[in-house]
């Protein structure tokens, strides 16, 4: 999903635990969404839409510091200087959120695997 499309939309990836994949965007206002589109899709059947405002969506408030880094990847997409080492980094910074602030709220949460 581009940010041409969407112009709310300020950053969209998608992130993987076990075998869910999340879909995450973050908008201008500081609010990040976690869409569990794959488990609505199990639950509500392939007529699901994929993205929804239900109890498999979870909204999580970022705190300024984190706002202003997904602004800066925002551009680095954009400008085309984004890096492998940049999404590693991202995937740094989402895992532990999702662990600590979004598996928790979800309807099926998912089990950590063992290290």
């Amino acid at each position: 999903m581009s940010n041409s499309e969407h112009p709310e939309i300020l950053f969209s990836y998608s992130l993987s635990f076990g075998e869910r994949e999340f879909l995450v965007r973050i908008m201008p206002s500081g609010v990040m969404v976690w869409d569990d589109y794959q488990a609505r899709r199990a639950c509500c059947g392939p007529a699901a839409p994929m993205v929804g405002d239900d109890e498999f969506t979870v909204p999580l408030h970022l705190s300024s510091e984190l706002l202003s880094w997904f602004k800066k990847a925002a551009t680095m997409l954009t400008d085309g200087t984004w890096t492998r080492q940049d999404e590693s980094d991202l995937d740094e910074k989402l895992t532990p959120l999702f662990w600590s602030q979004i598996n928790p709220r979800l309807p099926a949460p998912i089990e950590p695997s063992l290290p």
